[in-house]
């Protein structure tokens, strides 16, 4: 490699080796922003859970809700997990109190307390073969649950 070779390639690692530190500040002060955002989302769902009860539904990120689970059992507003799928819920829909979509009711009761240790497809899928099998206690239309005693 000759002089003005090896002086080109000094250049081009001196700007990557730039171009790396840039980034690497710019992804700490990210880093940093989204930690104070979630703190902040954190404080707010907690106001949110603390004033509505347990009728409050609040959707969050998946690393937000575990805390605010862990909030909501707290203050006395957690669903048992010895609760059966079915029971749960149910629960969920008559505190919802609307037809809901079985995602919208396992966020429901994972922000409330239960079935925080089940992958999210699992816990899906378990709610909606809960609710099929109990055709006294729910029913389906356009793609939604709701509870047939509240009709």
């Amino acid at each position: 490699m000759d002089e003005q070779q090896a002086l080109k390639t000094a250049e081009q690692l001196a700007k990557h080796r730039e171009f790396l530190d840039e980034i690497r500040e710019k992804r700490l002060a990210l880093k940093h922003k989204l930690e104070n955002l979630t703190t902040v989302e954190k404080y707010h769902a907690d106001e949110v859970l603390r004033l509505e009860g347990p009728l409050a539904t609040v959707n969050l990120a998946p690393e937000v809700q575990t805390e605010t689970s862990d909030h909501a059992a707290q203050n006395g507003f957690s669903i048992s997990e010895s609760a059966t799928k079915h029971e749960a819920c149910r629960l969920a829909l008559r505190a919802m109190g609307r037809r809901s979509k079985t995602p919208e009711i396992a966020d429901w009761l994972v922000a409330h307390g239960y079935g925080r240790n089940l992958r999210t497809k699992i816990l899906r899928n378990a709610c909606f073969t809960a609710m099929a099998r109990k055709e006294e206690i729910f029913d389906k239309i356009d793609g939604k649950w709701g509870l047939i005693e509240a009709e």
